[in-house]
């Protein structure tokens, strides 16, 4: 049997396979390559966007910790460690039917509007953890504050009474026992202090995280094949779009322009359709194009 060339992984072999939990090691047995090598085909195929590239590579890393937590220790057991046969197929890999690989398109309009109700309820249960979140923000800030005059407050007791134990010889003890009691309540304030001080670090840190995914929610990825097939990612579901609202018009436009004269009628239609969905899309569009030519004449009319 011929082995495979890890070339010949493409965007939707990757897909399912990563998102039934392939490990790097799986890979790489099945192509017969290296990590180096699955590296290089995933920033290959996702060469247009870097962001992605690296987030399928944490996804394959989480792969394989969890792989490493569910491998039995047959060592501790005597028994030995069966070797997976080559031809078998990836761990967690589930191969489709022949009619599972055909997605039935959508309206652009439908895809969009289902993708808008959804996003406006995650914006909304967004704003409310945002709200939450800031008025625990504004609460621990206003306790912290508290707490450093409560502790200014302390040590002002504390020096007055060291004054006055120089001169209470006869009061000595009871003074001193309070002085005690004093600097071992403003230790534990400013113990106290510390801890509020990393909780709320950590509480804005988890602030601005959350604006940031707010701000993810304003955008779309849009991949565009060779082939013609166009591809709307949301939450890592691929929804395949046919037909988009003002495509005829924009194709009639590129057939006048410049930039066009040497694409072929296909290709036309396909940034006509992409040039039609920038343009009615509620969203921002960001597009990674197999045809890296086509890509450049899209964000120049865009």
């Amino acid at each position: 049997m011929d082995k495979l060339n890890i070339k010949m992984l493409d965007h939707y072999g990757f897909q399912n396979a990563l998102n039934n939990g392939v490990t790097m090691e799986k890979l790489c047995e099945k192509y017969s390559c290296t990590p180096a090598d699955v590296e290089s085909q995933i920033e290959t195929l996702y060469g247009n966007n870097e962001d992605l590239a690296k987030k399928y590579l944490k996804q394959l890393a989480k792969n394989d910790k969890k792989a490493k937590k569910r491998k039995p220790k047959t060592e501790d057991m005597g028994e030995p460690v069966e070797e997976p046969k080559p031809d078998e197929a990836i761990e967690g890999e589930v191969l489709p039917e022949p009619n599972e690989l055909e997605q039935k398109p959508a309206a652009a309009s439908d895809v969009l509007a289902a993708i808008s109700k959804k996003r406006k309820e995650s914006m909304q249960k967004q704003k409310h953890s945002i709200k939450v979140q800031s008025n625990q923000v504004i609460k621990e800030e206003a306790e912290e504050t508290e707490t450093r005059s409560t502790i200014r407050a302390i040590e002002e007791r504390i020096e007055a009474r060291g004054a006055r134990l120089n001169k209470l010889s006869d009061q000595y003890d009871e003074e001193y026992s309070r002085f005690l009691a004093e600097v071992a309540e403003r230790n534990a304030a400013i113990q106290k202090l510390d801890e509020i001080k990393l909780k709320l670090s950590d509480d804005k840190a988890a602030l601005v995280e959350m604006r940031q995914k707010s701000g993810e929610l304003e955008a779309i990825m849009v991949f565009a094949y060779a082939d013609g097939r166009i591809v709307i990612v949301d939450d890592d579901e691929e929804l395949l779009i046919s037909d988009v609202e003002g495509t005829d018009s924009v194709y009639h436009d590129l057939l006048e322009k410049p930039e066009c004269e040497n694409l072929r009628v296909k290709d036309i239609r396909v940034l006509a359709k992409l040039v039609a969905l920038k343009e009615t899309s509620p969203f921002l569009v960001d597009l990674a194009c197999d045809d890296e030519e086509l890509g450049e004449i899209f964000h120049s009319l865009t």
